[in-house]
């Protein structure tokens, strides 16, 4: 469904082992993705973590308009203290589909990978 990656490395040494703070973007064109794709991935997000922090869940004709204006947004905020971390699936005119995956480690580190 991604075609591109992006990570964003908040340090200023050059290891991605040494950083906590990485920030990740999986990116979708316009020829890679359909509604159908999206409606699969929030089946699977909202079957994992429940409704996001607005309290949307499944995708609705509402998300329909929203995707015509590029204006569709899902957040979740999820884990604790040290191991906050978040999700968040976009779109956006130019750039397509984005999902975004906030401090990587932490959310690894949830899914017991790290």
């Amino acid at each position: 469904m991604f075609d591109a990656v992006r990570l964003r490395v908040f340090t200023k040494t050059k290891s991605i082992e040494a950083c906590e703070h990485i920030n990740v973007t999986f990116y979708s064109n316009y020829n890679t993705w359909s509604e159908a794709k999206l409606e699969y991935l929030l089946s699977v997000l909202f079957e994992i973590y429940g409704p996001d922090d607005n309290g949307k869940g499944l995708l609705v004709q509402d998300d329909l308009m929203d995707l015509q204006f590029n204006i569709f947004s899902r957040s979740w905020t999820l884990g604790t203290d040290d191991n906050v971390h978040g999700i968040q699936l976009t779109k956006k005119e130019k750039e397509g589909l984005e999902f975004h995956i906030i401090f990587l480690k932490n959310f690894l580190r949830s899914l017991g990978k790290l």
